[in-house]
């Protein structure tokens, strides 16, 4: 081991750290705790925790900051999580970070630490889709992963990563396309695990973390409010015009296909982006918005409708002017 080499881990709850009955598939979230789950960790590979950190080249630490399903996530959590992991990066021991939490906004909060963080180290996200006590649980072998890859120089600068199913994803791209199976996360994929070591096969070319237009030392909670509107056929847009200009400081309209919308709701979506920004994204899970629609508004490009939400709350809460957002959203 590096002398004062060190991991922080980070936790916030979800599948990874929950527990029920074993054999079954009920548990409550966060219910286990890290230190219980880095116990089990050291008994499934038959080591101490010193020989495991022997093995890492770096002492862990761990911090527990909630023990809540990823749905109970908001911006104040988000910014407590940011802060905490900016601070611990600052200190010159710390070689990587790892966050523990729930799927189901996994790539929420991932994405927003991809824009926020300015540290060229390793930040590894890591989750389960089965809790420790279920059958087939793989919560262990995706926290291992996530603790070599924040040990791994070769994870520097490359935003921020994910750790699931012996893939590397990134938090730019990633999305949870099932709702059950271990392979949930599938895009986003530059990388992978073999045998335990990581294999990078690509680097991204946009902008994110130590190359960030975001500072977090300008941010409270709560951030500006953001509407998501799903499209579908006949949709109500219209109905929530006037609330939507009264009370919400932008909006993201996941359209159909390539971000179309029948010609009524893109009437009513133009003259609401005179008022308040306007972003169109595609409720489709792959592919970018067509040049077309990116001629009329602001597009998210191939960035899912809850990340470009979070990117747009974050250029509302820095007060960039629509050219400016519009920018960002073609950079990131």
């Amino acid at each position: 081991m590096r002398a004062g080499q060190e991991i922080v881990v980070i936790a916030l709850g979800g599948t990874i750290l929950g527990r029920g009955k074993r054999g079954c598939e009920g548990y409550v979230s966060g219910a286990m705790g890290v230190e219980s789950l880095t116990k089990e960790l050291c008994v499934t590979l038959g080591l101490k925790r010193a020989e495991l950190e022997q093995r890492l080249g770096a002492k862990i630490t761990l911090l527990s900051l909630a023990s809540i399903d990823s749905a109970e996530i908001d911006s104040r959590i988000l910014l407590e999580l940011a802060r905490a992991v900016q601070k611990a990066l600052q200190n010159k021991r710390v070689c990587g970070v790892v966050v523990l939490q729930g799927t189901d906004t996994l790539e929420e909060s991932s994405f927003f630490l991809h824009l926020l963080s300015t540290s060229k180290k390793p930040i590894i996200f890591s989750a389960a889709m089965r809790p420790n006590s279920a059958l087939g649980s793989d919560g262990v072998r995706n926290f291992y992963h996530a603790l070599i890859l924040a040990a791994c120089p070769k994870s520097a600068k490359n935003g921020v990563l994910i750790a699931l199913n012996d893939l590397i994803l990134s938090a730019r791209d990633v999305i949870k396309s099932h709702t059950l199976a271990v392979n949930a996360f599938e895009c986003g994929y530059i990388g992978y695990m073999l045998e335990h070591t990581p294999q990078f096969l690509y680097k991204l070319r946009q902008i994110h973390t130590y190359k960030t237009p975001f500072s977090l030392e300008q941010l409270c909670a709560p951030l500006p409010k953001v509407a998501i509107l799903y499209g579908y056929q006949g949709d109500c847009v219209g109905d929530f015009a006037k609330v939507l200009k009264r009370e919400y400081k932008g909006v993201v309209y996941a359209g159909l296909g390539a971000g179309n919308s029948s010609t009524k709701t893109a009437q009513i979506l133009s003259d609401l982006s005179e008022k308040i920004p306007v972003v169109i994204s595609s409720r489709i899970q792959q592919g970018a918005v067509s040049g077309a629609v990116a001629r009329r508004f602001i597009t998210a490009g191939n960035i899912s409708a809850p990340k470009a939400r979070i990117l747009l709350q974050l250029a509302l809460a820095h007060s960039f002017t629509h050219k400016e957002i519009a920018q960002i959203f073609r950079q990131i």
